[in-house]
């Protein structure tokens, strides 16, 4: 079954759930019309259906409705929405001038004008690397929203199948935090989809993104393994960043190249220390009350202490810094006082007269690398 087939669609909601495989042939006629969006190019008893087939982790397949404007008037298409990030609609068409008409996806109000007789081609590409069902029936559904009477809105469907022979536990390297001065390291463990197959991974193909990667072979339980070691690069920027690691493997018989196995990897690079949760929030007390919140202080790099030096409160308006306090201590303290851990109890007083209240609590360390962290906080009293 061709893995790239072109469609055109006036609503496409993508949603992943098992379904039933119909065959598609040769185009069938089209139905009679009844105005509005009409696919011009259906494949058997279902216009608004197509089978992508079998497809292998990491390509992309791709299929196109062809949607007729059989109102009178132009049809304005408001949306297309895609359940899920493994599917990506695009709209066109060509007008009497020979150029190309493309919409704009993003909007929520005006994607695209058809006017009356054109033909427009609604495009749904789907990525495998984004489809969490593997070696199982999934479907793919879009919908188009317009302003047409007769076809307010449209339904399409795409089926797929997404073949993988490997498998990776867990299936991508998260990092999360990330120490900015170190960098930092993580494994899954790659392994035959089914026990007993023959298919081997050959070895590291390549390392997209700011990371490098090794992979060692090793058995469980008489099954091989691959383990595979992703580190993000010390000094990076602050910020996310994402990449790949891509493993050559052998056909399914062993033997031969077979498809490569990807495996995304993510990092959050941070500070070397860091506030958890990075902002303090009161929401709503009552004022006679008061109230407290918890702020812990971390230190990422392995085996690295922290002293907090003081705290100070700066605030809006000024006069909640004499309700606001902070104080820290550490957890688990070694003999000079530092820790890896500290909370931070973070307290609004019954003074604050205010209906609202904001600021800033600046907490100064011995960290030669991030001598201050500062926590932001609101709040409102009734």
């Amino acid at each position: 079954m061709d893995a790239a087939r072109t469609v055109t669609s006036a609503a496409v909601v993508l949603a992943l759930a098992a379904c039933r495989r119909t065959e598609h042939g040769s185009p069938a006629a089209a139905p009679a019309s009844t105005g509005g969006l009409v696919v011009a190019n259906p494949f058997g008893d279902r216009p608004a259906y197509f089978d992508l087939g079998r497809l292998s982790y990491g390509q992309k397949g791709e299929h196109v409705f062809k949607l007729r404007n059989e109102d009178s008037v132009p049809i304005e298409v408001h949306d297309l929405q895609a359940s899920c990030s493994c599917a990506t609609p695009r709209i066109s068409y060509t007008d009497g001038k020979g150029e190309l008409v493309r919409g704009d996806p993003a909007s929520r109000d005006s994607v695209i004008r058809i006017p009356p007789g054109v033909v427009a081609d609604l495009a749904v590409t789907l990525d495998t690397e984004q489809v969490h069902g593997l070696n199982r029936d999934q479907l793919a559904t879009v919908r188009l929203r317009c302003n047409s009477k007769a076809t307010p809105f449209l339904m399409f469907e795409i089926h797929v199948l997404v073949e993988r022979t490997m498998r990776a536990v867990p299936g991508e390297i998260d990092l999360g935090q990330t120490p900015q001065s170190a960098g930092k390291s993580g494994r899954s463990d790659v392994s035959t989809e089914l026990a007993g197959a023959r298919a081997r991974v050959t070895g590291l193909e390549s390392v997209e993104g700011p990371f490098t990667a090794t992979v060692d072979e090793t058995s469980v339980r008489g099954e091989p393994v691959w383990v595979v070691v992703a580190t993000a690069k010390p000094g990076l920027p602050l910020g996310p960043v994402s990449g790949r690691v891509v493993l050559g493997t052998t056909g399914e018989d062993g033997s031969g190249k077979g498809p490569p196995f990807l495996l995304i990897v993510r990092a959050q690079v941070s500070a070397d220390v860091v506030a958890r949760p990075p902002v303090c929030l009161f929401g709503a007390i009552e004022r006679a009350k008061g109230a407290s919140r918890e702020v812990e202080l971390a230190a990422l790099v392995p085996g690295e202490r922290v002293k907090v030096l003081g705290t100070r409160i700066e605030s809006v308006p000024e006069a909640a810094a004499r309700d606001v306090r902070a104080e820290a201590a550490p957890v688990d303290p070694a003999d000079d006082g530092r820790a890896a851990v500290w909370k931070v109890v973070v307290r609004a007083g019954s003074g604050i007269a205010d209906a609202a209240f904001s600021g800033t609590i600046r907490i100064a360390l011995d960290h030669p690398r991030v001598p201050e962290i500062r926590v932001p906080f609101s709040g409102t009293t009734h």
